[in-house]
């Protein structure tokens, strides 16, 4: 622990960014509120609140994420191996502890 804060430069891996993604935000919870509060309401009804679903746009949505991120994930992978290295690295620093 000493180490850390005098002069000698220590590697303290992190997970590359790269594999962070986010599938979709879920509403199944706000969908549910809404679903009681609607039972009095009519959909025409200023207070009606229709339930959130991206299932209209699953198409679009699937090849934006095609071309736009898992496309780029594997060619940044193939060109850095970040992924990789990082798996080695971490698997090595628990074995010396």
């Amino acid at each position: 622990m000493l180490q850390l804060y005098g002069p000698r430069v220590v590697f303290i891996p992190k997970m590359p960014a790269l594999g962070l993604l986010l599938e979709e935000p879920i509403f199944d919870s706000y969908n549910a509120r809404m679903a009681v509060i609607n039972e009095k309401l009519q959909p025409s009804d200023p207070d009606y609140r229709p339930p959130i679903s991206f299932d209209d746009h699953r198409e679009a949505i699937n090849d934006f994420k095609q071309k736009f991120i898992y496309d780029n994930m594997r060619d940044v992978e193939d060109c850095d191996g970040l992924s990789v290295r990082f798996a080695v690295l971490r698997d090595h620093i628990l074995t010396i502890f």
